[in-house]
């Protein structure tokens, strides 16, 4: 006869719809930067708690608090990227507060306005925070790229690598870091050159950040006399671009995630050749919320 095990499942569910309607939202479309809410949607996933010390595992580095700060500026910035998507969907407007510019009527159906321009900034926020990642990686795993003056170039997250290069790659692949290998998959598929099935995320970046994009509701424009004066005008269909920003989004969270594994294991590795200077979490890692 079976021990009999109590199903406790009951309790995740209760505890998940005492959360905000953000946090479950947050939750459930993969957009939490909570280890514990990867598997489970209970109180432990209540906050963005992630960090590259574990109270459980051993890290040595004097690589780590550095990290921390950088991973603070990606947790705040994606952060922000997250409540535009959240609230361009479903946030009501306030009625005191609205977009008080006047447009010209040219009759392309463009949206246009503060509310657009919340999820259009949240597209590019992503890659403010995908670069910042590269160059903390650069960094932390001297794969920096110089000038012909030996001087530091920045990093770009989805060109930095250069594994076509023998010797880069071979130092890559003598790091064995399974965190650094989801980065470079990350990348890949957002590279242009490389041909990755996501690149053109990082074109209509680029054409969000230097030229124009137009982002319509309902049918797409005909081609005007406006548009056609624009080299390579980029259209997207407001329910493609919530989609694409969605997705991105998602894709950066990966990144943020495979960006704390790679010090992790570095420090891990680090901490069986350094034991006096071992680092537990708890020990030197206070958590702080800012209101």
């Amino acid at each position: 006869m079976g021990i009999a095990i109590e199903d406790d499942s009951h309790l995740d569910k209760q505890e998940y719809q005492s959360l905000s309607e953000f946090r479950r939202w947050c939750l459930d479309n993969f957009l939490s930067l909570s280890e514990h809410g990867l598997y489970c949607k209970c109180y432990g996933s209540a906050s963005d708690n992630l960090h590259i010390p574990m109270p459980t595992r051993a890290i040595s580095g004097d690589f780590i608090l550095p990290m921390e700060k950088v991973l603070n500026r990606l947790k705040s910035e994606f952060g922000l990227a997250r409540l535009m998507l959240y609230e361009y969907k479903f946030a009501k407007r306030d009625n005191d507060i609205e977009d008080d510019a006047c447009y010209a009527e040219l009759y392309d159906n463009e949206l246009l306005g503060t509310n657009i321009e919340k999820l259009r900034t949240a597209f590019r926020v992503c890659f403010g925070i995908l670069d910042k990642i590269g160059n903390a990686v650069a960094l932390l795993f001297d794969l920096q790229s110089k000038n012909n003056k030996g001087k530091v170039r920045h990093s770009s997250f989805h060109t930095f690598w250069e594994l076509e290069n023998e010797d880069r790659l071979q130092k890559f692949e003598a790091y064995d870091n399974e965190g650094l290998i989801g980065l470079y998959s990350i990348a890949y598929d957002l590279n242009h050159k490389l041909e990755g099935e996501l690149s053109f995320y990082k074109q209509w970046r680029n054409a969000l950040e230097h030229s124009f994009v137009f982002v319509y509701e309902n049918e797409k424009p005909e081609s005007t006399e406006v548009s056609t004066y624009y080299e390579e005008p980029v259209f997207i269909s407001e329910s493609e671009f919530i989609e694409s920003a969605e997705h991105v989004l998602q894709l950066t969270r990966s990144a943020i995630f495979s960006f704390v594994f790679a010090v992790r294991i570095k420090a891990e590795k680090e901490a069986l050749n350094n034991i006096p200077d071992i680092l537990i979490q708890n020990k030197f890692l206070e958590q702080k919320k800012y209101t």
